[in-house]
C-alpha cells in the first residue's frame, strides 16, 4: 500500500510540473506491452527510475506498480504513426 500511495504522490507531482519541464521520463522494469487496434496496454510493469519531476533523478529497484492503457487508434496503424484517441487510464 506504501508504494501505491508513493507512485500516486510522485504523478500528483509531476502533472503540475510538466507544465514548465521539458518532460518527466519513467523507466520501467518487465511487465507485458500489449497492442491491437483498441489501443496499448502495459500491465505488471515495475517503475525502477523517475527523471524530470525537478529534483533529479529518482531510482529504486521498486518505486511501484506501473500499468496503462490508451485508447484505440484513431486510424491507421502504430506503424503509419497514428495517434490514439481519448480514453484510456493510468
Amino acid at each position: 500500500m506504501i508504494k501505491n500511495s508513493v507512485f500516486l504522490t510522485i504523478l500528483i507531482l509531476a502533472f503540475p510540473l510538466t507544465a514548465f519541464a521539458n518532460g518527466v521520463d519513467f523507466t520501467n522494469s518487465s511487465g507485458t506491452l500489449s497492442g491491437t487496434d483498441s489501443g496499448l496496454t502495459l500491465a505488471g510493469s515495475t517503475l525502477i527510475a523517475v527523471n524530470g519531476l525537478g529534483s533529479g533523478l529518482i531510482t529504486g529497484t521498486d518505486l511501484g506498480t506501473l500499468s496503462f492503457s490508451t485508447g484505440k487508434l484513431s486510424r491507421g496503424s502504430f506503424a503509419d504513426g497514428r495517434n490514439v484517441c481519448c480514453g484510456g487510464h493510468v
